[in-house]
């Protein structure tokens, strides 16, 4: 009987780890072990079986139309014997009791390299005559999408495949978004400034105090028929600059913020000037000579799939003159798709009829948005932005997402900035099929980033013991390999966005609305936020527990003067903590067991420095006074400070490191040199 062993993670087996750029050499082997020598099992064939996913490929496709097919080879693998004592992974030789598994062992290898960018997905063939019979045997991914860690190994001729990313060669991400800590702001409920300029909007209504509860004021038909206001602005921002800052902040990201009717300003008017209500053109003039100076950065909310029906483009209701509504003359009609029989009938943004989608490719289109010398791109970016976060980025073409791209980095180059582009992506971003086509977000120049809502979803999973512990390792190692580590190191990992609960709600469902013990889980899911790889993103007022139900109650005012001041601190805390150790921005990272009910990982640079390794632990269990973290670390007498008590603790002989769970988690710096 054979048994074999390929460990996606295992450098034995696979190397390098995850990602690798267009001509690296990777070597890809499959140990297999002969159970039974008395009665051996011949291998008359070995093959490794290849499929590819050219991301380079433009072939506009659509939604009902073609899928992008997966071109497919076989390579001959190489076959040795090897010594099970030295030569195999530990984790095939040996039983749990760490005895030596008897049998034969051999590899299988081979060394391939992939020149063009895509996605490889690949599995082990082998032809096999035992007791007489021949048969085929495929080993190859446990799940359809690739996951990654060991496989299975079935009686078949094909089955599901591993992958490794390919990447063209040179992509990188700038260092200041990479250590940065973002602070998103939805600007009519942040903070209300004084502005003389502020032009209020007809046909809408304002709230009567900050306090109040946001709500949609619908039709018969569900439509909103009157957009609600509180007011907010680029004043207001401007004045709480220093709160911004003292909570480690560094870079800001605004949502819309150009002129439109709604008050979340996605149902865009004109891209060239800022909405009124929030100050108009100056007043974004004097927040960004302002964050200059104190070296904030600043991102815009790009939306470029679809434009608002009331706008100078489309135009609607007849405001503007020139629009493409009812007007086949207009220089803005190949931008919309029109109907035959009536200019009422036209696509739009998930059937949202003042949301009309754009043709992004339209040559009229595109060189508004990206291509001329004073497009929307260029313009704000020579103003002093520093990038752009693109809205529905899986609803914009990779032609025109690379057209960006490259127009923004020539304009940084001009400026002499390191623009970054993030996408708003709501899955694996590396394995995103849309438009029947693999995405190339990060296999060519187009994004640097994107919204990691896995990191989210998984983390709250786990609060909600939906799943435990070693299951949310799982999802982020197969994230981990399938991003390049630039783009898995620059991942925005939030607390929330104006498109979800608020997590101190999300929280309080967790603990049956006791809030000491959801502001419990929030100070926890904050310490992972903050020392895990990736860029955190706090969403306005999460950091002072504001609570909010789905839109639009998750986008109520920000709470000024009844803040939660300690958790505030906790975050302040933990964004000095990211800054200060070296291993939090840009170290090695290696989860720890510590049972099903106990999330917990290192960080680790391991240059011997001081601040070279930081364990970061918590639990969803409720504390418990005199309770302990299990940690297996298996490093015996490495020495630890509690960043909170400032209390040592040392790992014990047995490899295990014991702390007290506190108030649900623990952080752990290491000590090394004269400080150990």
């Amino acid at each position: 009987m054979l048994t074999f062993f390929h460990d996606t993670r295992n450098i034995m087996t696979r190397s390098p780890y995850g990602a690798v750029e267009c001509g690296e050499e990777v070597r890809l082997s499959v140990f297999c072990r002969e159970d039974c020598p008395e009665w051996p099992a011949e291998i008359l064939e070995s093959s490794l079986v290849l499929g590819f996913y050219d991301t380079a490929d433009e072939t506009e496709r659509d939604l009902e139309g073609r899928v992008q097919e997966m071109s497919s080879r076989e390579i001959p693998l190489e076959a040795r014997f090897v010594d099970a004592a030295c030569d195999v992974p530990a984790d095939f030789a040996r039983a749990s009791d760490g005895a030596m598994l008897k049998g034969d062992y051999r590899v299988f290898s081979t060394v391939l390299k992939q020149d063009e960018p895509g996605v490889l997905r690949y599995g082990f063939r082998f032809r096999v005559r035992e007791r007489g019979r021949e048969f085929e045997l495929f080993y190859g991914s446990a799940a359809e999408n690739g996951k990654g860690g060991t496989g299975v190994c079935a009686e078949a001729s094909s089955g599901n495949l591993f992958r490794i990313t390919v990447a063209r060669r040179g992509l990188t991400v700038p260092e200041w978004f990479r250590h940065g800590v973002i602070y998103q702001i939805f600007p009519d409920r942040f903070a209300k400034g004084y502005d003389a300029l502020c032009e209020h909007k007809p046909d809408s209504f304002m709230y009567g105090t900050w306090d109040d509860t946001p709500m949609y004021v619908r039709g018969e038909s569900g439509e909103i028929v009157r957009w609600d206001f509180q007011g907010g602005n680029l004043s207001g921002v401007n004045g709480k600059l220093p709160y911004i800052e003292s909570l480690g902040a560094d870079i800001i990201y605004l949502n819309p913020v150009f002129r439109a009717a709604s008050n979340h300003r996605y149902d865009t008017e004109d891209y060239m000037h800022v909405d009124g209500l929030l100050g108009g053109d100056p007043a974004l003039d004097l927040l960004l000579f302002v964050c200059a100076k104190e070296k904030i950065k600043v991102i815009l909310d790009g939306v470029f799939s679809h434009t608002g029906s009331d706008s100078i483009y489309f135009d609607k209701k007849g405001r503007f003159g020139g629009g493409a509504y009812g007007n086949p003359r207009s220089k803005y009609r190949d931008w919309y798709s029109f109907s035959e029989e009536s200019d009422d009938e036209y696509d739009c943004w998930w059937g949202v009829k003042v949301l009309p989608n754009v043709n992004e490719l339209a040559p009229g289109y595109i060189d508004f948005i990206v291509e001329n010398d004073d497009s929307v791109v260029r313009h704000w970016l020579r103003k002093g932005i520093s990038g752009w976060r693109l809205d529905v980025a899986d609803e914009l073409p990779d032609k025109f997402i690379k057209e960006l791209r490259a127009a923004a980095d020539e304009t940084g180059a001009e400026t002499g900035t390191e623009p970054v582009i993030l996408g708003e992506v709501w899955e694996d971003a590396s394995d995103k099929f849309s438009y029947g086509k693999l995405r190339s977000y990060f296999t060519e120049r187009e994004l640097h980033t994107v919204t990691n809502y896995p990191f989210r979803k998984t983390l709250l999973s786990f609060y909600s013991s939906g799943i435990s512990a070693g299951d949310a390792y799982g999802v982020f190692e197969n994230l981990r390999e399938n991003y390049p580590r630039q783009n898995f190191y620059a991942l925005v990992n939030m607390t929330g966005t104006h498109d979800v609960p608020r997590l101190m709600t999300e929280m309080l469902g967790f603990c049956g609305e006791k809030r000491p013990d959801a502001r419990r889980f929030v100070e926890g899911y904050a310490a992972v936020m903050f020392t895990f790889p990736g860029v955190p993103l706090v969403y306005y007022g999460d950091e002072t527990g504001l609570e909010g139900g789905p839109d639009p109650d998750n986008r109520r005012t920000f709470p000024w003067g009844k803040e939660d001041k300690n958790l505030i601190a906790h975050f302040a805390k933990l964004a000095a903590l990211r800054k200060n150790i070296p291993c939090l921005l840009d170290g090695e990272l290696e989860f720890i067991d510590g049972g099903n009910d106990v999330f917990a990982f290192k960080r680790f640079t391991g240059d011997g420095g001081t601040g070279d390794v930081f364990v970061t632990a918590v639990t969803r269990r409720k504390a418990v006074p005199g309770e302990e973290f299990e940690l297996v670390l298996n490093e015996p007498g490495m020495r630890f400070v509690n960043v909170e008590t400032g209390a040592a603790v040392t790992c014990g002989g047995d490899g295990i490191l014991r702390a007290g769970i506190g108030k649900g988690y623990v952080l752990l710096a290491g000590l090394s040199g004269e400080n150990a």
